[in-house]
Parts: C-alpha cells; sequence; structure tokens
C-alpha cells in the first residue's frame, strides 16, 4: 500500500507531498495536475519491470499520448542543462512475498521509502538525442511509528468549492 508520495519536477508537480490513508480522494480543478499523480506512480510502477527508457515511454506525454519523448516527463520550466526530476515514495510491503525465483520469502522489513532522482543529458555531437540519466537510487526501511500512515494530511494544496 502506498502511504507517502513526494515529487518535485514530473511534469507540472514542483514540491508535492501526499500521504495516502486507506481510502484517499484526488480532486481539483481542470489542469491542476491530478492526472500527473497517477501517471507518477504508474511510472514507478512500470521501473520495477522495465527499464528506465520503457517506463518512460510507456507514460503519458504532455500532449496526453504515449510519445516516448521523455523529456515531455521533466517539467518544462527547467532550464536545458537542469533537467531533475525527484520521487520518493513510501509503502507498506506484504510480510510474505515472492522473489526473483518464484519461491515465497519473508520480508525483513514490511515499511519501506523509495527515493530515486533522475536528469536528462542535454544532446552531445555524438549524442543528438539526449539521454535519460539515473542520478540517485535508494530503498531503506523505515521505523513503522517514524511517519503517520493513514493520515488525512498532505502538503499539497487544497481547494474547496461551495456550491453558489
Amino acid at each position: 500500500m502506498l502511504t507517502r508520495l513526494e515529487v518535485d519536477g514530473f511534469k507540472n508537480l514542483l514540491g508535492l507531498k501526499v500521504d495516502f490513508g486507506p481510502f484517499t480522494c484526488i480532486a481539483g480543478e481542470n489542469g491542476t495536475g491530478k492526472s500527473n499523480v497517477f501517471d507518477v506512480i504508474q511510472f514507478l510502477s512500470l521501473l520495477s519491470s522495465r527499464s528506465l527508457i520503457e517506463a518512460a515511454s510507456e507514460v503519458r506525454g504532455t500532449d496526453r499520448e504515449r510519445s516516448g519523448d521523455p523529456r515531455e516527463l521533466f517539467w518544462n520550466g527547467f532550464g536545458p542543462e537542469e533537467r531533475r526530476m525527484g520521487f520518493a515514495a513510501e509503502m507498506i510491503v506484504p510480510k510474505v512475498v515472492e522473489d526473483d525465483f518464484g519461491r515465497e520469502a519473508e520480508a525483513t522489513s514490511t515499511y519501506l521509502r523509495y527515493e530515486l532522482e533522475l536528469g536528462f543529458q542535454s544532446p552531445t555531437k555524438a549524442d543528438k538525442i539526449g539521454r535519460l540519466t539515473l542520478l540517485r537510487e535508494s530503498l531503506r526501511h523505515i521505523n513503522l511509528g517514524d511517519a503517520p500512515i493513514g493520515s488525512a494530511s498532505t502538503t499539497a494544496r487544497r481547494t474547496s468549492a461551495t456550491p453558489s
């Protein structure tokens, strides 16, 4: 179960931090990034079984289609030399899992934090397209008492609409 998501530099998501509970509703005006939150979750999920470039090519681009151009995943306010995206996902995983060989295994920790930072290297004379680069990746356990689980709090902007 995903309990927290942090995103910076993915499409229009800058400094987003959301805590998820057992039931979380994402609502807001058109064009505010609701679908992009789900695109991030899809992208991180795809990375568990696909290469970086394959996962990037399967996520919707800015034109709402799958373009295969990883540059479309980066916030477009960065200069050409500054393209970076950062992600963190906290999750609770089952105690009993299946390993890569199909065998049952017992997890030593069930509350995990995954962090990922990606960049885009500008094209060079030899590489006219440029390339998506892995800048940093980590997976670590979290002590269960150190983070709110099931909290309704979020540091993402909230708006409320009242009927007219």
